[in-house]
């Protein structure tokens, strides 16, 4: 059994958020992985802040609205 209290904000997420990772194998060894963001990550990114992800939000929201609306149009025809 392997245990890890891991904050959210380490691996990218804009919120520091902790959880208890419990992982078990029948066979081997488990490494957990490496932080992605903040002081103890391997290239040193800074913690993301809600501003840059709202930003992202707002864009996958925006194509995402556009596909929808694009399959409600039929071929064919004006709009």
């Amino acid at each position: 059994m392997y245990y890890r209290i891991l904050d959210a904000a380490d691996y990218g997420v804009p919120q520091h958020r902790e959880r208890l990772f419990i992982v078990g194998l029948k066979e081997g060894e488990y490494l957990f992985p490496y932080p992605t963001h903040g002081p103890d990550s391997l290239d040193r990114q800074p913690y993301c802040s809600a501003a840059q992800d709202w930003t992202n939000a707002r864009t996958i929201i925006r194509v995402q609205r556009q596909r929808k609306l694009r399959d409600t149009i039929e071929r064919e025809t004006c709009y």
